[in-house]
């Protein structure tokens, strides 16, 4: 009996391979697009926090500037 559940498992098995293996090709030329917007998103993301990252360095900046000149004055 034991015998039998081993066989149907590994008959489970071979058939999700090869259904895995016929399915695949369809999943991933499907997914291709999706992650190439999801890429293209995420590096134009990048490039508006690297652009405020900038402007916040540059205020900060400008404003300890303005405290050193501020602190001379006195």
């Amino acid at each position: 009996m034991a015998k039998l559940g081993l066989f149907k498992s590994f008959g489970f098995g071979i058939g999700s391979a090869l259904v895995a293996m016929a399915v695949y090709p369809l999943i991933a030329s499907a997914a291709k697009p999706l992650m190439k917007s999801v890429i293209k998103g995420g590096l134009g993301l990048k490039d508006q926090m690297k652009h405020a990252y900038a402007e916040s360095r540059e205020q900060f900046e400008d404003l300890v500037a303005e405290v050193k000149e501020e602190m001379e004055e006195k």
